[in-house]
């Protein structure tokens, strides 16, 4: 490179290299011409794209490392795509990553969030809703749930035995999710009518369920333990989002 204007000419003679860096823009177009097969299904899924590549050096990997983890020799661009617009619990994506310097594009298909460098991407979509992060995917549509009477073979009357308990709980509810807890609530009231009224059921008195909404590991446990002094049987009811081994309790 030379200055228009430049009056000394003997001083041109140094060069360096510097590096260029693919844009974000760039990259996008990558995404998307390489990846049309797996983007037929627009209207179930999204893809989140961060504003500046992750530096060489730091590790992406999915929240359960098994299944991908790679540390970059190199910056890339990453990109998340999100199968079935689900925040947070086991479900089919991609993590794809472009790199910087050659523009190569490589993706793997995980089941978890992405994380980098130990920080969680997208744990809570709800958080990149009104960034620029978002590549393309409307909002997840909710449906209404009609209200519905509850009906049963039998209600007359209970079980005097108190020997038959029931704990019934729902898993966590995303704080942004209301159709959740409309869902769980509606699920505890048929699964709690079955065990007192349905004919063919248990017919627990009332006063011996333990419900718990929204509910914790610790809540869960001392349930337990408060019946199983009093208790022949427990019958056990959760409804919730789970894992492999798992529920996902609100902590």
């Amino acid at each position: 490179m030379d200055y228009q204007f430049d009056i000394d000419t003997t001083n041109n003679g140094y060069s360096t290299y510097f590096d260029v860096f693919i844009s974000r823009d760039k990259a996008k177009m990558i995404f998307f011409n390489n990846l049309e097969d797996i983007l037929k299904d627009t209207a179930r899924s999204w893809a989140f794209m961060p504003m500046s590549p992750v530096d060489s050096g730091k590790v992406i990997k999915s929240r359960d490392s098994t299944e991908y983890s790679d540390t970059l020799k190199s910056p890339k661009w990453l990109v998340y795509l999100d199968v079935f617009k689900t925040p947070f619990y086991e479900h089919p994506g991609y993590v794809c990553t472009i790199d910087c310097y050659d523009s190569i594009l490589a993706y793997d298909s995980i089941n978890w969030f992405p994380v980098i460098d130990s920080i969680p991407y997208l744990d809570d979509f709800g958080d990149k809703l009104g960034t620029g992060d978002r590549l393309y995917g409307e909002d997840p549509t909710t449906d209404t749930i009609p209200n519905f009477k509850i009906t049963y073979f039998d209600t007359t009357k209970t079980t005097s035995s108190d020997t038959v308990c029931a704990i019934i709980v729902s898993g966590k509810i995303d704080k942004n999710s209301s159709w959740e807890r409309e869902t769980f609530t509606n699920d505890l009231d048929l699964m709690e009518g079955n065990l007192t009224k349905e004919k063919l059921g248990p017919r627990i008195s009332p006063a011996h369920i333990i419900r718990i909404g929204n509910a914790s590991k610790q809540e869960i446990l001392d349930a337990i333990k408060n019946m199983s002094d009093s208790c022949k049987k427990i019958i056990f009811y959760y409804i919730g989002h789970g894992g492999k081994y798992h529920m996902v309790t609100n902590d």
